[in-house]
């Protein structure tokens, strides 16, 4: 009766019976909440079959990388004549050697007319070298 009490309206009561005939073993409500679980964890127990059962889902597959960047080559002029192509790695060790400066003129496909080295990525070649000596 004080539990009547409590819940108010006839509606409120049978939702207020229902939930408390769930936790009760015996109930009806209770013996359908059990087998409700027992058919859950019967299926999700049924995905672990091994080979019998579901086949495990494949791995998925690492993405592609990037394609390499593609490595520019050179042309210089010199003397009125060009010469080339070049790698930059051969560029750079021309820069070392004395054979190529910052106002060396270069060209590479793409690039809009002859400029000088300083004025293109292959500045960063002359950046490793020290400065010319003062007063010459």
């Amino acid at each position: 009766r004080t539990s009547r009490g409590i819940t108010g309206n006839l509606d409120e009561h049978f939702r207020y019976k229902a939930g408390q005939s769930l936790d009760q073993p015996g109930s009806a409500a209770g013996q359908a909440m059990g087998m409700g679980m027992g058919a859950g964890m019967g299926m999700a127990m049924g995905g672990m079959g091994g080979p019998w059962g579901v086949r495990p889902q494949a791995p998925a597959t690492a993405p592609v990388p990037p394609p390499p960047p593609v490595e520019h080559v050179w042309h210089i002029a010199r003397d009125g004549k060009t010469t080339g192509p070049y790698s930059k790695a051969d560029l750079g060790k021309m820069a070392v050697g004395g054979e190529m400066d910052r106002e060396s003129y270069v060209w590479t496909p793409g690039q809009d007319g002859w400029k000088k080295a300083d004025e293109t990525e292959l500045a960063e070649l002359f950046t490793v070298m020290p400065p010319p000596p003062p007063g010459t």
